[in-house]
């Protein structure tokens, strides 16, 4: 078992999308959506006098047509309604999906932007609304509550934990549950008596090696939980730039290779990506074009990446002929490659893509080869 991790961001969803249409959604994977974002929908205002939409000009603001006008429809704000849990399902059309509303110890994520990250903040300090957002997910039959505990927090302790999973078995009792902790030391009789066969234990050792914490997996296993139990890991370093990566870093993906030697049923990561929140203003204006295309065959990453700090996101040109010249080495040792086709297809257009487009790139990339890797699933 697979278990794909990602926020419920524009561009990981996209990827989602690509995933869906390369028929990548196999039985074996299993998503987990961090929610660090609300989603808002709007009904579209109309002028009571003539039952018509309205519309405003509302002049294009790049591309060929920048400045023209154009008119638009506006919304109306009082129809404001969260769609957070139905774009989430809708994105993996009925499949099952691990659902975490993220919380997190701020201080480790340094360069995140406490303003873009209002949702996070409050999930990780406000438990009363942290604990009615997980309990909202008993109205939707695919989606799966993500119980999250955070050791720098104290705010979720075993009998708050406790009495959670227990109203949740209240309100949905056919429903699986599953918890996501980083250290079993405290909750083992919740772990071992409260988790049944259908429920999941996600244990999270985030950028720490896994085979430092072999004696941990041991006494963890010692403890026979019944339910499926996952090992989530972050291999690249959120704190690591592109810089890193022109001097030879090394990305540790060992995880994938040795998950069930260490007794875990399941395996997961983020997809090549960091486990990062968004940056404060200005970051990501300038710095090095970078492609980690994972080769499956193997468990390693090979990087392209132009040096050129200066050029930002433009400096994907020289990384796509890097790329592209590569090509056939690339397909000989990994097979077949929906990114490399596309990247051909849009390079031809002069398109090459800039830093958001490389993170669909990279999932899609990632998520194929560990598909194809595996004879076509994801028993890994």
């Amino acid at each position: 078992m697979y278990v794909l991790t990602l926020k419920n961001r524009l561009n990981e969803f996209r990827a989602v999308q690509r995933l869906r249409e390369l028929g990548l959604l196999d039985e074996g994977l299993l998503p987990l959506v961090e929610v660090v974002k609300k989603d808002v929908a709007f009904d579209k205002l109309v002028d009571p006098s003539t039952g018509e939409y309205v519309k405003v000009n509302k002049p294009y603001k790049s591309g060929k047509r920048k400045g023209q006008p154009r008119m638009c429809t506006v919304d109306d704000l009082e129809t404001e309604r969260d769609v957070t849990l139905d774009n989430i399902s809708d994105a993996f059309a009925g499949k099952k999906v691990l659902v975490d509303f993220f919380r997190c110890y701020m201080p480790k994520y340094k360069g995140a932007d406490p303003s873009k990250c209002k949702l996070v903040l409050k999930m990780s300090n406000d438990l009363a609304f942290y604990e009615e957002a997980v309990k909202r997910l008993a109205d939707y039959r695919d989606l799966i509550p993500v119980i999250s505990v955070i050791d720098e927090l104290s705010n979720l302790s075993p009998k708050s934990l406790e009495a959670l999973i227990l109203e949740l078995r209240k309100t949905s009792s056919n429903k699986p549950v599953a918890i996501r902790i980083s250290t079993y030391e405290g909750y083992e009789h919740i772990l071992s008596d409260l988790l049944g066969p259908d429920d999941y234990l996600i244990y999270d050792i985030n950028e720490t090696p896994p085979a430092s914490r072999i004696e941990e997996f041991d006494e963890l296993a010692d403890l026979h939980i019944a339910a499926h139990s996952v090992l989530l890991c972050s291999p690249r370093k959120r704190d690591d730039g592109n810089k890193v990566y022109e001097d030879g870093c090394f990305i540790d993906n060992s995880h994938i290779r040795d998950f069930s030697e260490y007794g875990f049923e399941g395996v997961g990561d983020y997809a090549g990506l960091r486990d990062s929140l968004p940056p404060r203003p200005g970051a990501g204006a300038t710095g090095r074009a970078l492609a980690l295309f994972y080769d499956g065959s193997s468990n390693t990453f090979k990087r392209y990446i132009n040096p050129d700090v200066k050029k930002g996101q433009s400096g994907y040109d020289d990384v796509v002929k890097q790329i592209l010249a590569d090509r056939g080495e690339l397909e000989r040792r990994a097979g077949e490659c929906a990114v490399l086709s596309e990247i051909a297809d849009h390079a031809a257009a002069g398109n090459y893509g800039g830093w958001q487009t490389w993170i669909v790139y990279t999932v899609v990339r990632y998520v194929q080869q560990l598909y194809l890797a595996h004879g076509n699933s994801y028993n890994l």
